[in-house]
């Protein structure tokens, strides 16, 4: 199907590498102080099947 096309983009990263290259660029501390609450932040809560309505 892609026979004889030319590749535009060879030398691009993955996007977990991407990501890898992101977050090691961020100052020390930088993704604790954001993430560091192993709870989050509160923008999403888990609800068991047994609440009180």
């Amino acid at each position: 199907m892609f026979e004889g096309c030319t590749a535009l983009l060879q030398d691009m990263a993955a996007d977990n590498e991407a990501l890898i290259n992101y977050l090691n660029s961020l100052p020390d501390g930088a993704l604790q102080e954001r993430y560091g609450d192993p709870y989050g932040d509160g923008r999403i809560v888990a609800v068991g099947e047994n609440r009180a309505e």
